[in-house]
């Protein structure tokens, strides 16, 4: 038990083991499968719509100019899956540590390793078939890798807040990871939206730096590529006729009522851990704080709304199917200008504005207040913008990645707050979380 104890107090431990489940589970994903398959044979005579191109730089340019502005992206897609499928089996692990210590760096000061070992297990949730929806290697370098990315661009952030230096090495560094982030639009929104916000911040705090200047103007001009690019225009055309012909007819509302609905019927009506255990959290710590019952039952709302429609019907299906009968919103099921869509879309939009006032109410006012609410609202935008493309449906769960990868986020900063018990009893929930939905 002692011998134990000490493996779990040691700092690289949790990271050493994040590295090597995920490098088994990397071990073991196809790579046989999906856009796989296409990138690998972009470059192969005789196969697929580009087999004509004499190299990857003109099949780049010709992605540009006729379907998409991730060339940045593709460039490496197209190289690990045509050649380098092993190294990126190899590097793929060091991703995910990369997502446990940007988001530890960023967003916490306790230096508790247990904090970490929690991190883990919560990372170790992402289920292995989000990770590899559309192709294994494709959903990572197109989705989890800009995410590790972006998090790690945004260290000089709270080196900035912390009044710590930057060396000159590091631009070779966080330049790149931003530049390689920003390429995927909703990461680029989530990340440009961040340095402007802090930007101005540190302005007004006097403690601006060289390299936060130089990250936000490389993310508005690899953002300011993207909303150029020729091939992104001609992609939604495209996707409009093969997967949604009805979309150009579609209001504001309703491709917001569209992604909203899209976007949390993967939490209230499907079981989600990280839906769970944030608002499950969020809830305990107003409880802890307010003695009010109007603010407690502000936080309780997210919480009880989630259980409501997953752990409930299992044991009084009946009832809830008769007094909540909503459902889960697909292309089959377009039912979204009727009065149950709009009942639907104003619950969840209630519940959303919740969570935002009971961050506020667990963390008063702080700085924490103002980097959770932002990254919550990072996490419900980058989904919700997805009701205003064609491919709303097509996409997947995968698009749901960054929404979860800032739920990870907010539940640190919630169980940084708690004692060492709690954090205990937290550490065994995820064990056996992590066991089921692994």
């Amino acid at each position: 038990m002692e011998k134990i104890k000490k493996v779990f107090n040691k700092k690289t431990y949790p990271f050493i083991i994040l590295f090597l489940v995920m490098f088994i589970i990397t071990l073991i994903k196809p790579l046989n499968f999906g856009d796989d398959i296409a990138f690998a044979n972009v470059l192969v005579k005789g196969t697929e719509q580009y087999s004509k191109t004499t190299n990857i730089f003109e099949y780049l340019g010709i992605r540009y100019n006729t379907w998409t502005s991730r060339v940045i992206i593709e460039f490496f897609l197209v190289l690990f899956a045509y050649r380098l499928p092993l190294l990126w089996k190899l590097l793929d692990p060091f991703i995910y540590v990369l997502i446990a210590y940007s988001i530890k760096r960023v967003f916490l000061k306790d230096k508790d390793e247990k904090l970490s070992w929690i991190l883990v297990f919560l990372i170790l949730m992402i289920t292995i078939p989000v990770t590899k929806e559309a192709g294994s290697i494709a959903t990572a370098l197109n989705y989890i890798w800009p995410i590790a990315f972006g998090l790690t661009s945004l260290i000089p952030i709270r080196k900035a807040i912390d009044c710590e230096k930057v060396r000159w090495y590091e631009y070779l560094i966080y330049i790149p990871m931003t530049i390689f982030a920003v390429n995927a639009e909703l990461v680029g929104a989530c990340v440009l939206t961040t340095y402007v916000i802090f930007t101005i911040y540190l302005a007004i705090k006097k403690k601006i730096k060289p390299i936060i200047a130089v990250l936000l103007i490389v993310s508005i001009i690899t953002m300011i590529f993207t909303f150029t690019c020729p091939g992104n225009k001609i992609r939604t055309e495209r996707e409009i006729e093969s997967k949604f012909n009805e979309f150009e007819n579609l209001t504001f509302v309703d491709k917001f009522v569209i992604g909203l609905l899209t976007e949390m019927d993967q939490y209230i009506m499907i079981f989600s851990p990280f839906y769970f255990i944030f608002t499950l959290i969020m809830m305990i710590t107003v409880f802890k704080k307010h003695d009010n019952v109007l603010l407690k039952g502000i936080s309780a709302f997210p919480f009880v709304l989630g259980i409501m429609f997953t752990i409930m019907p299992v044991f009084f299906e009946s009832f809830v199917t008769r007094i909540l009968d909503f459902s889960i919103i697909s292309q089959k099921n377009l039912d979204y200008r009727s009065l149950k869509a709009y009942a639907q879309a104003g619950i969840y939009l209630l519940d959303i504005i919740l969570m935002f006032i009971s961050l506020y109410l667990a963390f008063g006012k702080t700085n924490k207040t103002l980097i959770s609410m932002l990254a919550l609202g990072c996490g419900v935008c980058s989904r919700l913008i997805m009701g205003f493309v064609p491919t709303v449906f097509a996409s997947g769960v995968r698009t749901q990645l960054i929404f979860f990868t800032m739920f990870i986020v907010l539940i640190m900063m919630l169980v940084e707050e708690k004692d060492k018990k709690f954090r205990d009893i937290m550490l065994n929930l995820l064990i056996v979380f992590t066991i089921f939905f692994k």
